[in-house]
């Protein structure tokens, strides 16, 4: 993959971000549920734009036509989509997957992944995609609906599979995902990612006031979208001041100039 991009690359071996000075930095995530937040997104330094639909769960699917319009409009952008909080059904699972990694400007598609039968179904999933390539699909496993132990086994499952990224989510958005994991445990989920060579992305109620201890674990990617939007309403329309204020935040000060926005 080539992750050259706004004067930063992407250490694969390391799992980390690094400008050209040789600080680490995270990149911000923004999900976006039209053409109107993808431009507001893009305009306030996204740098990876994440398509979904807030009104059917923490990873909504939206329809091909929102993809592709939002794919048209930031063509230059890093593009996720979101194919929803899935089942134990690995055919189904799969037929979404392979769906979304059709449309032209696809990079990755993030895949929720679901209580006790999340390994499973995610191994049923790849099972079913062997002649895709695995390193764009994002299995999201969820904080708040798992325990310790089985979202270690899934991440190292994920590791031996050949994923690519894994994300750490909420599927309830009341509480933060700091409610639900002590700082070193998920400093050391993290870590178990990383020493696997994926990179690694939190979300779930990401804030001003929490944004620091994802930072603190060693998140290379945070995922926001309630925080950058008008009246903190996380189904309101997205603004980009917010987003440029959160990745301000993100970013250390000496790589300002070389990370920049987009």
């Amino acid at each position: 993959m080539d992750w050259l991009r706004f004067g930063t690359s992407f250490d694969e071996a390391g799992g980390k971000w690094e400008c050209q000075r040789g600080r680490i930095v995270s990149k911000l995530l923004i999900s976006v549920r039209n053409q109107d937040e993808a431009l507001q997104a893009y305009a306030g330094g996204a740098d990876i734009i994440d398509i979904k639909d807030p009104r059917y769960g923490s990873l909504g699917a939206p329809v091909p036509s929102v993809i592709q319009s939002i794919v048209h409009t930031v063509p230059t952008a890093m593009v996720s989509v979101a194919a929803g909080d899935l089942p134990n059904w690995p055919g189904t699972v799969a037929l979404a997957i392979r769906g979304a990694l059709t449309i032209p400007g696809i990079r990755w598609v993030k895949v929720g992944l679901v209580g006790p039968y999340a390994l499973s179904s995610m191994e049923g999933v790849w099972q079913a995609l062997k002649s895709e390539n695995v390193s764009q699909i994002i299995p999201v496993f969820y904080l708040d609906q798992d325990t310790w132990p089985v979202i270690k086994e899934a991440t190292l499952a994920a590791a031996e599979i050949g994923i690519a990224a894994v994300v750490y989510d909420t599927l309830s958005k009341g509480q933060g995902f700091d409610f639900w994991v002590s700082g070193q445990r998920l400093a050391s989920l993290i870590r178990i990612a990383q020493d696997r060579g994926m990179w690694v992305g939190i979300a779930g109620h990401v804030t001003r006031s929490n944004l620091h201890l994802a930072l603190d674990a060693g998140a290379d990617v945070v995922g926001v979208r309630t925080a950058v939007c008008r009246n903190e309403e996380r189904n309101g329309p997205l603004d980009a001041r917010l987003v440029r204020e959160f990745k301000q935040l993100i970013h250390p000060e000496k790589c300002a100039e070389e990370v920049g926005g987009v």
